[in-house]
C-alpha cells in the first residue's frame, strides 16, 4: 500500500498518559519506529511536541475520545498537521488490544491516508462554541431549578403563583431571596458574548437573523457549531449528514431499512428543530406552506425534520455565497404545479355537486 505521510505519529490518548508511536519512511523504503510515554501535564505535552519537531514529524493523528483529546490538540496546533479522528472509524485488529499496539495502528492508518480528520472549527469558533454551550447549560440549569422551587412552593402549599403573575419577576425575587444572591445570570452571560465573542461575525449574525425562525440567539448558536467556512464540509449533502438533520442510508439487498435520522451535533440539531418549529408559526412565508403539506402527509417530527433541514441548506448557501435571504413565498408551491392544484380543486367541489367554470384573471 502506498505511503502518503513520511513522518507521522499516532498518539493513544488517556487521561493521565499519552502514548506516541512515531513512523519514519526511509529512502530504502523500510519503517522506523519510536515509541514513547508522556504525561498529560502541560510541561510533558510541550515536551511531546518538541520531541516529534526534533525528528521532523510533520503529521500526527488522535482519537476524538471525550474531552482528553483537546489540551493535546491545543498545544500541538500551528506546529503539526493534526488529524482527529473518529473513534467508530478506527477499526482495532483483533488481538492486538494494548495502548502500544494501539498507537501503533493510529500511526499505520495515518501514514497511509487512511484516517480522516473531523470539523474542528479554527480557535475563535471554538471559544464561542465553548460559550454558547454554557450558556444553554445556564439556562437549562435556571429553568429546572425554578420548576423545582414551585414544586416545594406547592407542596408546602404556599400559592405564590396565585398572587404573582411572574413568580420570577421583581416582586416574586423580593419574596423569594435565595434567588437574588446570583451574581450571573445567562442573559448576563448573553450579553458577553454579544459585545465581545460574537462581534467579528455580525455580517453572517445580520444574515442568519433574515431566516424565519432563526433569532440572534439562534443564529449565535449556529455559528458557534458550524463556523463560517463552509468549504471544511465539501458539500451541503456532507453538511446535514454531519448535523444529523437528514434520512439515514441503510440499504441491504434491495430492500430499505430503518432511515433513522442520524446522531449529528446535538447542539446544532436541537437549534436547527427550534429554529423550525418557529419557522412554521411565520406566515407568509415558503417554510410555513412546506411545513403543513409535510405534516399532513408524514406527520409532525418528520416535516418538522425537513423545515430543519431546509434551514440549514439555506445557511450553507447563505454563509458560503454571502447572500441574503430570498423567502419564496408561501404561494410558491401552488405556482409550481398550478395546472394539478387547480384540476384537483376543481374534481374537489365537483364531488360536492357544484358545477365550476373557470375564468382567468386580468392582469391588473
Amino acid at each position: 500500500m502506498q505511503t502518503l505521510v513520511e513522518r507521522g505519529c499516532g498518539l493513544d490518548v488517556h487521561q493521565a498518559t499519552v502514548v506516541a508511536c512515531l513512523l519514519m519512511v526511509r529512502r530504502d523504503g523500510k519503517v522506523q519506529k519510536q515509541m514513547r510515554t508522556f504525561g498529560t501535564t502541560t510541561r510533558e505535552l510541550v515536551s511531546l511536541r518538541e520531541w516529534l519537531l526534533s525528528e521532523g514529524c510533520t503529521h500526527v493523528a488522535l482519537e476524538s475520545t471525550g474531552v482528553y483529546w483537546k489540551p493535546i490538540y491545543a498545544i500541538l496546533e500551528g506546529a503539526l498537521e493534526i488529524v482527529v479522528a473518529n473513534a467508530q472509524h478506527i477499526k482495532k485488529v483483533p488481538g492486538r488490544k494494548t495502548d502500544v499496539k494501539d498507537a501503533e495502528w493510529i500511526a499505520d492508518l495515518l501514514c497511509h491516508g487512511l484516517l480522516r480528520s473531523s470539523f474542528v472549527p479554527p480557535k475563535p469558533i471554538r471559544e464561542l462554541r465553548d460559550l454558547m454551550r454554557y450558556r444553554r447549560k445556564l439556562v437549562e440549569s435556571q429553568a429546572a431549578e425554578r420548576n423545582r422551587l414551585l414544586k416545594v412552593l406547592e407542596t408546602a402549599n404556599i400559592k405564590l403563583a396565585n398572587v404573582a403573575t411572574d413568580v420570577f419577576g421583581m416582586s416574586g425575587r423580593l419574596m423569594l431571596r435565595a434567588l437574588i444572591t446570583g451574581k450571573a445570570t445567562p442573559q448576563e452571560m448573553a450579553d458577553l458574548a454579544k459585545r465581545q465573542k460574537l462581534e467579528p461575525y455580525a455580517a453572517q449574525l445580520a444574515l442568519l437573523d433574515e431566516i424565519p425562525g432563526v433569532d440572534w440567539t439562534l443564529a449565535a448558536v449556529i455559528i458557534a457549531e458550524l463556523g463560517v467556512d463552509m468549504s471544511v464540509f465539501g458539500s451541503v449533502s456532507q453538511l446535514a449528514s454531519w448535523a444529523g438533520v437528514c434520512p439515514g442510508n441503510n440499504e441491504s439487498a434491495g430492500k430499505r431499512k430503518s432511515s433513522r435520522i442520524p446522531s449529528g451535533n446535538v447542539y446544532l440539531k436541537s437549534g436547527l428543530v427550534e429554529a423550525a418549529n418557529a419557522a412554521a408559526r411565520a406566515k407568509g412565508t415558503y417554510l410555513r406552506d412546506k411545513f403543513f403539506r409535510l405534516k399532513a402527509r408524514r406527520g409532525y417530527k418528520r416535516a418538522v425534520v425537513a423545515i430543519a433541514h431546509k434551514i440549514l441548506v439555506a445557511i450553507y448557501h447563505m454563509l458560503s455565497q454571502k447572500v441574503s435571504y430570498n423567502d419564496l413565498g408561501d404561494l410558491y408551491l401552488d405556482k409550481l404545479n398550478k395546472n394539478h392544484l387547480t384540476r384537483n380543486l376543481v374534481h374537489r367541489l365537483e364531488r360536492l355537486g357544484y358545477q365550476v367554470t373557470l375564468t382567468q384573471q386580468k392582469a391588473a
